[in-house]
C-alpha cells in the first residue's frame, strides 16, 4: 500500500507514504497516516505539512488489527473497523477509545456480518457503516446498540446536511435515495445502470 499527498491547483506531490493508510478531516486540513504500525495525525500548511503528533495506541489495539479509518469532518473523531467484526471509535487528539460496538449486545440481523467501512455522518454525531450484507447506521453515542440501525442496502453516499443518503444493492447498478428521517424512507429508485456504479455526489 502506498499513499501520497498533493497540493492543489498544482497538483504537486507534498508527501509520500510507503505503506501508509489516510483519512481526511476536510474543514480541519488534517489527515492521518499509518505506515509501520504507527499512526501518525498531520497538519497541512500553506508551505507543506508538519507532522502535528503521534496518536497514542489504545490498550490492546494495534493498527494492523484495522483496514478501513475515517475521521470526522472535524477531525476530532477517527472511527475504524476492527478484524471486520467490530467498531471502533477514538477521540483523535488524544487517542481515548470512546465507543466500541462489541461492548453491548449486537443485533440478530447484525451477527456474522462482515464490516467493510465506515464513514462519519456530517455532523459526527453518527456513523454509516458498509458491511457484506447490507449496512447500517450507528449513533455512537448511545448508550447501548439499540442505536444501531440497518439500512435496506449497502451506504454508498450521504448529504451534507444528513438528510439523503444512496444505496446500493450487491449489483452496484441498482440505487436507492432515502430519506433519513423520520424513518429511512425509500423516495425513489435509480435503475436502469448497465454496470457498477463508480460514484455518486450531492450539491
Amino acid at each position: 500500500v502506498h499513499g501520497e499527498v498533493w497540493s492543489l491547483p498544482g497538483f504537486d506531490p507534498v508527501r509520500s507514504y510507503a505503506g501508509a493508510f489516510l483519512a481526511f478531516a476536510p474543514t480541519t486540513e488534517e489527515y492521518v497516516t499509518e505506515s509501520d504500525g504507527e499512526l501518525r495525525v498531520w497538519k497541512c500548511t500553506e508551505s507543506g505539512t508538519n507532522t502535528s503528533r503521534v496518536f497514542p495506541r489504545p490498550a490492546n489495539w494495534t493498527v494492523e488489527d484495522s483496514f478501513h479509518m475515517r475521521l470526522s469532518l472535524d477531525g476530532r473523531f477517527l472511527a475504524c473497523n476492527h478484524w471486520f467484526t467490530n467498531i471502533l471509535v477514538f477521540e483523535a487528539r488524544t487517542g481515548h477509545l470512546l465507543a466500541s460496538a462489541a461492548d453491548h449486545p449486537l443485533p440478530a440481523w447484525f451477527e456474522g456480518q462482515e464490516i467493510l467501512g465506515v464513514q462519519f455522518l456530517p455532523t459526527g454525531e453518527r456513523l454509516l457503516v458498509e458491511m457484506s450484507n447490507g449496512g447500517a447506521i450507528w449513533d455512537w453515542r448511545a448508550p447501548t446498540n439499540s442505536a444501531l440501525i440497518p439500512l435496506p442496502g449497502q451506504p454508498y453516499g450521504v448529504s451534507r446536511d444528513e438528510r439523503w443518503i444512496v444505496l446500493r444493492d450487491e449489483s452496484g447498478r441498482r440505487l436507492k435515495l432515502v430519506e433519513i428521517e423520520p424513518s429511512l424512507k425509500v423516495q425513489f429508485e435509480l435503475e436502469g445502470h448497465s454496470d457498477r456504479v463508480s460514484g455518486v455526489a450531492f450539491s
